[in-house]
C-alpha cells in the first residue's frame, strides 16, 4: 500500500491526497475501479480548477463503511447516506461516483472559486455532478467547497437520469450540513440567493 500511494493521478495529484484520513489516521483502500474514478476526478475536474487557482488541499476523498460510521457518530458531521466520497463502493453508497471536500492554500475567497465552477459547469466546461460550498457560523466564513464527478461520466445520461434522483446543483452547505443546505444560482453573471451575511 504505501508504495501506491505515491502513484501521480494528474499533472499535481497524487493518490494519496485522496484516500487519506484525519478520522482514521490513516489511508482508505481502494479498488481498480475506485482507482479509474480517482484518476477521472483528478484530470476533468480537479486539475483544470487547480491550473485556474493553484495549490489545492483535500481535506476529505474516498470514504469507506468505517468512515462513514465513524462521521455519524461524531456531531461535528452530517454525513450523507448518499454520497458521491463513496467513488462505488457498495457498502456506502453504489452510485456515489467521486467527491472530494478541498479548499486553496493561496485563495482566501472561496465563493469566487464557486461562482467560477459554477459558470464553466453551466457551460458544459466542467464535468461536475454537484458543487456545494461550505459556511462556517462561528468562523463567519466559507472554509471549503465539496465538488463531484457528473454521474454520466460513469454511467449513461439514460440511466442517470431514469435512475438517480436529481439533486441541487449548486448549494450552499451551512455548518457542515447540520445548518442545512441553500440553494444558490447564477443570474446575469451574478451569484443571487446567497444569504446577505456571506456575501463581503
Amino acid at each position: 500500500m504505501s508504495d501506491s500511494l505515491n502513484i501521480k493521478v494528474s499533472e499535481n495529484f497524487w493518490l494519496k491526497e485522496f484516500l487519506w484520513s484525519n478520522l482514521l489516521n490513516g489511508y482508505v483502500d481502494v479498488n481498480d475501479v475506485q482507482f479509474w474514478l480517482i484518476k477521472k476526478m483528478a484530470n476533468l475536474v480537479l486539475q483544470t480548477i487547480r491550473n485556474e487557482f493553484g495549490e489545492m488541499i483535500i481535506t476529505s476523498g474516498v470514504r469507506n463503511k468505517e468512515l462513514i460510521d465513524i462521521m455519524t457518530n461524531n456531531d461535528d458531521y452530517s454525513p450523507s447516506l448518499t454520497t458521491d466520497h463513496a467513488f462505488l463502493d457498495p457498502d456506502v453508497y453504489q452510485y456515489g461516483v467521486g467527491a472530494v471536500d478541498f479548499y486553496l492554500s493561496n485563495q482566501p475567497d472561496l465563493m469566487e472559486v464557486q461562482q467560477w465552477v459554477m459558470e464553466r459547469a453551466l457551460r458544459k466546461r466542467l464535468p461536475i455532478g454537484q458543487s456545494i460550498i461550505y459556511w462556517n457560523s462561528k468562523k463567519e466564513a466559507f472554509t471549503f467547497i465539496h465538488i463531484s464527478l457528473l454521474r454520466s461520466v460513469v454511467f449513461s445520461k439514460e440511466f442517470a437520469y431514469d435512475n438517480l434522483k436529481d439533486y441541487g446543483k449548486f448549494l450552499v452547505g451551512i455548518d457542515r450540513g447540520n445548518g442545512g443546505y441553500k440553494q444558490i444560482y447564477l443570474k446575469n453573471g451574478k451569484l443571487v440567493a446567497i444569504p446577505e451575511r456571506m456575501m463581503k
